[in-house]
């Protein structure tokens, strides 16, 4: 038995297409139209391209094609000949001399002084050389000397030694009071007093002694390195100079005047370094007297003068008098053998 199924909403069912329909959803042909020729011998898109083929050995070159390219690759930079560049300018005649003629004219000299004194003739060109030009010889070993010299001037006025040598000679004065106290007099007044009344400057005294004494100990040896400068400098000023006296013969007469004049500047200032190095040796051994005054002498003995001041009577005896004179004594007469 057959049911035949009601359809309930939805669309309705569609018609079949009719002619018309069937007639605009026809598919449209057009004709194939010929193309050219030159175009249709165009390869096709699929067409496979052969792979490039790359030879695994190098061609053969013959022997003598291999000599003509890379002979001049293979030729030493030393077997080419390179023509010379031309540059213009004057040929300069540089100074010639030996270590022999150098001996003959200065016999005291030392190989090594007179080696250098080679090495600043072999840079010069006398007849080449105008006469302005020797102005500056010498000039540089100068100013390095002068700027030695100006570093002696600064230390020499460091203030720490000029302070502690004040400090020194103030209490030099303030012993030499106590020791005037205790030898007694009349009108005097007692020696403890005295000490008491001076007590709290003596200990700003070696307080600052003792704060002063590593920059003291520091400058004390700042003269013999600056000493050993000046000593250089003095044998550089020594080269120029020789090195003038041998080549001034072959300047002429301006030039050599010129010159003259420099190497007796040269002479002064080997003058002035002396003096400095005489002056530096004097205030080298000064500092080192005052180092050993504060470090052995002042700050060894001051401590023990505390306890004994303190327990001094108004009124001492002979022997109390006599080791406090003694104590006082031994420090003074320390600082009086050193000559601040």
């Amino acid at each position: 038995m057959t049911f035949k199924v009601t359809q309930i909403g939805g669309d309705a069912p569609k018609d079949p297409p009719d002619d018309a329909d069937r007639e605009r959803n026809r598919v449209s042909r057009f004709p194939v139209t010929a193309l050219p020729s030159s175009v249709s011998a165009l390869p096709s898109p699929v067409q496979s391209i052969a792979p490039t083929v790359v030879p695994q050995t190098l061609p053969k070159v013959s022997a003598a094609s291999d000599d003509v390219t890379t002979n001049a690759a293979r030729t030493p930079m030393q077997n080419r000949h390179i023509p010379p560049s031309v540059v213009p300018g004057v040929k300069k005649h540089l100074y010639s001399v030996s270590i022999a003629e150098l001996q003959q004219k200065t016999p005291g000299a030392t190989v090594d002084l007179l080696t250098r004194v080679k090495g600043v003739l072999t840079g010069l060109s006398p007849e080449d050389t105008p006469a302005v030009t020797w102005l500056r010889f010498g000039v540089p070993e100068q100013e390095s000397a002068n700027a030695i010299l100006r570093k002696s001037l600064d230390a020499a006025e460091d203030p720490v030694p000029a302070e502690a040598i004040a400090l020194v000679r103030r209490l030099h004065t303030i012993l030499s009071e106590v020791a005037a106290a205790i030898e007694g007099g009349f009108l005097r007044r007692p020696a403890s007093v005295v000490w008491a009344n001076h007590e709290p400057e003596i200990w700003q005294i070696e307080a600052r002694l003792t704060t002063n004494l590593p920059a003291l100990t520091e400058i004390a040896l700042q003269p013999a390195t600056l000493k050993h400068r000046f000593e250089a400098a003095y044998v550089e000023l020594e080269v120029s100079f020789l090195a003038g006296e041998f080549v001034i013969e072959k300047l002429d007469s301006e030039s050599a005047s010129v010159l003259q004049s420099r190497l007796t500047a040269l002479t002064a200032s080997q003058a002035m370094i002396q003096e400095n190095i005489l002056a530096l040796t004097q205030h080298t051994a000064r500092l080192k007297e005052l180092v050993l005054l504060v470090q052995d002498g002042v700050l060894v003995k001051l401590p023990a003068m505390y306890g004994l001041f303190a327990s001094l009577a108004e009124k001492p005896n002979e022997t109390e008098r006599f080791l406090a004179l003694q104590k006082l004594s031994d420090l003074t007469q320390i600082i009086e053998r050193k000559k601040l």
